[in-house]
């Protein structure tokens, strides 16, 4: 049940825990007998553990149109969302004290994998949204998709829209449900402008350019996300050129998004082009100053470039908004250093 809405079917969560594994442990034809007895006609399974042997589909190209949702809320849903798959450990110490997968899926059912601002989140939007958020700050890449068993249907979470003059709000809820309505306008404010202010492009890049204007700005996010998770796995094999190629047609659809803006740049930082780097670990700020992963890279980018005094205080900041950092003891010795 999301805070500010309501779920439609139910969500079946699970934890795996390491100690005795193999007596609590769930198999995947299990898992699929499960799903196979419950009657309900939506499905949705997210697990914060690492899977594999998962027998995935995706589902075609979404079509727009008027009566989209009312067609997939009709169809039987069975899916699923884990943290990442075969040989992936799961990272704890996330903010807020949860683990980087539970954090990165709280903010989307927040708000922020609604991609096409409907107030409406598919299953297959928070798939889309969680997976490169996640494997952008750890070494684990979300799964998800349709199991045996799906007609087509989607799991469906409706944000309850905010009465923001409701008397009974919080003066923290009425802050965020502001906060989150200005990010989506601002977002597309800035999409808007991307379109009005990008140069002339010449050859290979105006062939992609007006296959971007065709599309809805819906369908740019979605595209976006798949180019975005093509980097991401070229940059796990240290291919570092095709990665930083794929983040960059995926910029092509998604200029403002400040995951793919903070992947760019730390690709970049990875194939030692610093300054570069810099350029775009600069404007993910710009975009969203609460992703606090940049702070650090920002640091290290810096320290790279003998900019040593600039470092610290982009240190020092990262270790206050994330003091239980995996990596602190590095960057404590940056800092004495």
């Amino acid at each position: 049940m999301l805070p500010s809405g309501r779920n439609l079917g139910y969500i079946i969560p699970y934890d795996a825990e390491l100690d005795r594994y193999h007596s609590r442990s769930i198999s995947m034809t299990h898992l699929q007998d499960l799903s196979d007895m419950i009657p309900a006609k939506h499905v949705y399974f997210i697990m914060d553990s690492c899977y594999s042997g998962i027998a995935l589909t995706r589902s075609g190209g979404r079509q727009v149109r008027s009566n989209y949702l009312d067609e997939i809320a009709s169809r039987q849903a069975r899916q699923i969302l884990t943290a990442g798959g075969a040989d992936q450990e799961v990272a704890d110490g996330g903010p807020e004290g949860h683990s980087i997968f539970t954090w990165t899926l709280l903010r989307g059912l927040d708000g922020e994998a609604d991609l096409d601002n409907n107030n409406i989140i598919t299953a297959s939007e928070l798939g889309a949204y969680v997976s490169p958020a996640v494997a952008e700050n750890s070494n684990q890449t979300p799964a998800f998709g349709n199991l045996v068993g799906n007609e087509g249907g989607e799991f469906l979470f409706e944000l309850a829209p905010v009465n923001l003059s409701d008397a009974s709000l919080s003066e923290e809820e009425r802050l965020r449900a502001q906060l989150l309505e200005l990010q989506k306008e601002n977002t597309t404010l800035k999409q808007q402008l991307a379109d009005l202010t990008s140069t002339e492009p010449s050859g290979a890049e105006q062939v992609l350019d007006d296959a971007v204007s065709q599309l809805s700005l819906t369908e740019r996010k979605l595209k976006a996300n798949e180019f975005h998770a093509r980097g991401l796995a070229l940059y796990r094999d240290k291919d570092y050129e095709n990665a930083l190629s794929a983040l960059k047609s995926a910029l092509a659809y998604n200029p403002t998004n400040p995951g793919l803006v903070n992947d760019y740049g730390f690709i970049l930082y990875r194939a030692e082009q610093y300054d570069e780097a810099l350029y775009w670990l600069e404007k993910t700020i710009e975009l969203d100053a609460d992703r606090i992963p940049v702070y650090l890279n920002i640091a290290d980018t810096l320290a790279q470039l003998d900019r040593d005094s600039e470092a610290a205080p982009y240190y020092e900041y990262y270790l206050e908004l994330y003091p239980d950092s995996p990596v602190k003891d590095r960057v404590m010795e940056a800092l004495n250093s």
